[in-house]
């Protein structure tokens, strides 16, 4: 039904069943003919105009005359006059299509051929823009040949200038080192000298050295050997100061002051000697009633 009660109705369930399909067509095309504004009410429906809106198919309205308008024909893709004009925009002629191809090929030739002209016109004025390589190189050539050339001039001249600097701060340098010299051999005049009081110290140490000397070689048993003496020893080298240390008829050695000579006492009296105090020499320890050297 396309009109009357319950029109609205099949309309909005047709369009959703045509959209629900699995292998749904190209197009749809939603219509009928010609009749009054009442027969055509069903298409200005709410349901109606939303099912067409949410279609995932492309629909073409051709609701009645050319001169009928619906609401649909606002939410649909295409609006055909008739159905008639709507068969021919879902179906349209094969030389139609051709011309279309061939006007629309024509159109993009014609386009793509002034885009790449306006390309290549841009490019000659970009072109003919930038400097001379060429020209660029030998300016570049000729300043390094300036630069060098100053360079080569320059360098001696500065070298000389430099030398000239040098001589010139060595014969300043050479008085002011003078100078300096010759204030620290004044400053060095007026530092007193610890060698004088180093040497009377030595002088006093030896003095004091050959005064022990003499004490020592005064004390020495070869002193009292030369002037005389001699020591006795009895067979184990020891000395002996005391006849009564020495058994009878012993051997003993007699110490002289160049050397020793074996000697073997024979028992006859002889006369003791009266003892005599020995007098402890202050600062040397005695051994044996005689002052020892260690």
């Amino acid at each position: 039904m396309v009109q009357g009660a319950g029109a609205a109705e099949q309309i909005t369930e047709a369009i959703n069943g045509m959209g629900a399909l699995s292998n749904p067509p190209d197009v749809l095309i939603v219509g009928r003919g010609g009749g009054s504004l009442e027969d055509l009410m069903a298409f200005n429906e709410e349901s109606v105009i939303r099912a067409v809106f949410q279609c995932p198919i492309p629909i073409i309205s051709a609701v009645g005359h050319e001169t009928d308008t619906t609401l649909i024909d606002f939410v649909s893709d295409r609006r055909a006059p008739t159905p008639t004009a709507a068969a021919e925009m879902a179906v349209p002629l094969r030389s139609e299509i051709l011309s279309d191809i061939a006007h629309r090929d024509a159109r993009l030739r014609q386009g793509l051929g002034r885009y790449l002209q306006n390309k290549h016109l841009a490019l000659e004025h970009r072109a003919g823009r930038l400097p001379n390589l060429q020209h660029l190189l030998d300016g570049i050539k000729m300043r390094l040949e300036d630069r060098s050339q100053r360079l080569s001039e320059a360098l001696p001249s500065y070298l000389k200038h430099l030398r000239q600097q040098v001589e010139q701060e060595g014969r300043n340098l050479k008085p002011m080192a003078q100078n300096a010299l010759r204030m620290a051999e004044g400053n060095l005049k007026t530092i007193p000298s610890p060698i004088a009081p180093t040497r009377r110290l030595l002088v006093s140490k030896q003095k004091l050295l050959e005064s022990k000397g003499l004490q020592l070689e005064a004390l020495s048993p070869k002193a009292i050997l030369e002037r005389g003496f001699i020591l006795v020893e009895d067979a184990q080298g020891k000395i002996r100061s005391r006849s009564s240390e020495i058994p009878k008829n012993s051997k003993v050695k007699l110490v002289f002051f160049d050397g020793k000579r074996d000697a073997l006492l024979e028992d006859k009296k002889t006369e003791e000697l009266p003892k005599k105090k020995i007098h402890k020499q202050k600062g040397l320890p005695l051994e044996n009633g005689n002052p020892s050297l260690f």
